[in-house]
Parts: structure tokens; C-alpha cells; sequence
């Protein structure tokens, strides 16, 4: 009951980060499950790369749904835009260990 009381409290993909951050500062863990199911519900080859950048950010159990999004999309998320670049500069970590899963499964 409780669970659903908070997913049902206006989490959108727009607010879902000050969420995150006050499950991890508060140790909400079931608004932190709830963000989760949002966020990869909500994944598409638009906003992968930002999903897994918050999913490492705040230490999220998704993110290896996400690898595996960002894997079997890598085209259309890597050569059909550049902002991917950007986005994961000073994000050694995450950049090597999409490169270590791409490499794994060509």
C-alpha cells in the first residue's frame, strides 16, 4: 500500500532527479524503486545516455536494463546523434564500460 501511495505522487521524467535526491538523502528506498520503474519506462534511444547517467549518478539497480537498451539501440543512439559525446564527458567509468559491452557483443 504504501509503495503505491508514492508512486502515485507526480513523478515525471521532469522532476524524477530532485526525487532521486531526496530518496538517497531521506533513504526512501521506495520512492527510489518507484523513480527506477519510471525511468525505464520511460527509456528510448533519446534519453538513454541521460537515464544512464542518472542511474550511475544515484547508484540505481536498472542500470543494467539500461546497458542493455543502449546496446541493442547503439545505432540509433551513437550514429544518428552526436549529443551523446557531451554528454559523457568526465564520465570515464560509464564510457568504458559502455565501450567494454559494445565490444562484448559485436
Amino acid at each position: 500500500q504504501r509503495q503505491m501511495c508514492i508512486r502515485d505522487r507526480g513523478i515525471r521524467l521532469n522532476n524524477i532527479e530532485d526525487r532521486l535526491k531526496l530518496a538517497h538523502l531521506y533513504q526512501l528506498d521506495d520512492l527510489k524503486v518507484a523513480c527506477e520503474r519510471k525511468l525505464v519506462y520511460n527509456l528510448n534511444n533519446e534519453n538513454a545516455i541521460d537515464i544512464l547517467l542518472l542511474s550511475d549518478k544515484f547508484k540505481l539497480v536498472n542500470i543494467h536494463a539500461v546497458f542493455d537498451f543502449i546496446i541493442h539501440h547503439a545505432n540509433d543512439i551513437f550514429l544518428r546523434n552526436n549529443d551523446w559525446i557531451e554528454k559523457l564527458k568526465g564520465h570515464d567509468n560509464l564510457m568504458m564500460a559502455l565501450i567494454r559491452c559494445l565490444a562484448a557483443n559485436v
